[in-house]
């Protein structure tokens, strides 16, 4: 095995380098270490920047200020109903409530992929299993932080998924007796004519 061949990212002699092994775009049978290109890091040590990495870090940057806007919304929409007194205990308000804390986790989420896209220098501190492949090199911040926030987040997404669904009943329910009521007055009223 040469210096650039490899079966796993342990085997690279520098250790921001990550295994290519079994890709498209390589020959087959063939191995490579190289800097994950993942965040478009290159050069020797993995510590430059390619265009891949800058366009990744505006989209992560525009992601950051939709989410931005969508808290400053919502605490808005939040601020309104609680001085009308509107703010109550029940679904509508339990959907805002989860609204925010799913904005606020993809906005932490946001900010670690900027700090791993603009920390090339820590990659590979750590060797774990990821994906079923050994001594996979990875950031800490990447297997540390955001690996948690993906999981909360998936799981408050679900939570309120489900609870616009149980909005959704409450106002079919609340539309039913409304459209009841008024069927009722329209017959009284056609019963006086």
């Amino acid at each position: 095995m040469t210096s650039n061949e490899c079966t796993a990212d342990s085997d690279c002699l520098n250790r921001f380098h990550v295994c290519y092994n079994e890709v498209k775009w390589l020959a087959k049978n063939t191995s490579l270490c190289f800097c994950e290109t993942w965040h478009g890091w290159k050069g020797s040590s993995c510590n430059e920047y390619s265009s891949g990495a800058i366009i990744y870090a505006l989209l992560v940057t525009v992601s950051l200020l939709v989410v931005l806007f969508g808290i400053v919304v919502a605490l808005r929409a939040a601020s309104l109903l609680f001085r009308a007194r509107f703010l109550k205990v029940n679904a509508l308000s339990t959907t805002l409530c989860l609204n925010i804390f799913c904005l606020f986790i993809f906005l932490a989420w946001r900010i670690t992929v900027l700090v791993v896209i603009f920390t090339p220098g820590r990659m590979g501190e750590i060797l774990v299993v990821n994906n079923g492949i050994d001594n996979r090199r990875v950031h800490p911040i990447q297997e540390n932080i955001e690996k948690v926030l993906i999981g909360v987040g998936t799981a408050a997404v679900l939570s309120l998924a489900l609870n616009v669904c149980v909005v959704w009943i409450q106002l079919a329910k609340a539309v039913k007796q409304l459209a009841a009521n008024v069927v009722g007055k329209f017959d009284r009223y056609r019963a006086a004519i």
